[in-house]
């Protein structure tokens, strides 16, 4: 009986040892990807560590316990913009302040939150528990890219007899 309580203990501290140990990816790519994968939203935070104002000091933002715990949910990724690689997912991102945070919904494919600077705690905390689940917010709109082709409207239509008229330039779908 005794070993049996030593046992249960035991689990329970490396359960709680584990909450503390967040795995942070620093290749966006990979943690967009096993988001994606894992159907897990993506939380990224680009920070400048040339610059002690640019970083997000996660020990100022509330109890560990409870980040811990609600950043499980999460594909974690920290990244350093004063690395090259950092820089280009900066500038992917438009970011001109850093420290910045993007979350994605479970796809990984629309941001559903973005901000620029350091939150306060209960606002860190509210957005890390509203946006666990991954899904879009029904009253907020999603960044999210268009295609070219998509936006483009208004084509002309040209007839045999016009002479500006081209077949090869209809079939390329250049008119209609």
């Amino acid at each position: 009986m005794r070993f049996l309580m030593c046992v249960v203990l035991v689990l329970a501290g490396m359960t709680e040892a584990r909450a503390d140990e967040l795995q942070w990816s620093d290749h966006y790519a990979n943690a967009k990807q096993a988001a994606a994968d894992g159907q897990k939203p993506l939380l990224v935070v680009l920070e400048n560590s040339a610059d002690p104002a640019g970083r997000l000091d996660l020990q100022s933002l509330g109890s560990a316990e409870k980040q811990a715990e609600l950043m499980q949910q999460y594909q974690l990724c920290r990244m350093d913009v004063a690395t090259p690689y950092g820089k280009r997912v900066a500038e992917a991102f438009g970011v001109t302040q850093y420290p910045f945070t993007a979350i994605t919904d479970k796809t990984a494919r629309y941001i559903t939150y973005r901000s620029s600077g350091v939150p306060s705690a209960d606002h860190w905390l509210a957005t890390l528990e509203t946006r666990q689940s991954g899904a879009t917010p029904v009253a907020e709109q999603p960044v999210m890219r268009v295609e070219a082709a998509k936006i483009i409207t208004g084509w002309p239509t040209l007839q045999p007899q016009d002479e500006s008229y081209c077949p090869k330039c209809v079939r390329n779908q250049y008119y209609r």
